[in-house]
């Protein structure tokens, strides 16, 4: 007789109309954060394009420093040994995550420069 108890008391338990409620939101819930995954790759992505725009606006305030102290622009149409040449002299504090989408050339004998 006391199985015959506990099973109508688990009964009870599970049909009790507040699970009715609690168990649809929970799967509901589930479901609707299960759709809203997070897509790392578009987050690295976005995260390296804005630490690239964040660089590429550090080097040309870099490049103008070094215009001051030099009165020129660094002499070599070569992305990777002018950040090399900003970098030794300590105008940047690190060099770009990507560095080789970075485009440098130096126009006018060292006058003017474009900075893609």
């Amino acid at each position: 007789m006391r199985l015959h108890l506990t099973e109508v008391a688990f009964q009870k338990i599970i049909f009790h109309p507040i699970y009715s409620i609690i168990i649809p939101a929970l799967v509901g819930l589930s479901l609707t954060v299960g759709a809203f995954t997070l897509n790392t790759s578009d987050i690295l992505a976005s995260a390296t394009l804005a630490a690239n725009s964040v660089s590429k606006h550090e080097i040309k305030n870099s490049l103008e420093l070094y215009y001051l102290d030099y009165g020129t622009y660094p002499m070599t149409s070569d992305s990777a040994e002018m950040l090399d040449r900003l970098y030794k002299d300590e105008y940047i504090e690190s060099k770009p995550v990507d560095s080789f989408k970075i485009e440098y050339n130096v126009l006018k004998g060292g006058e003017d420069y474009i900075l893609n």
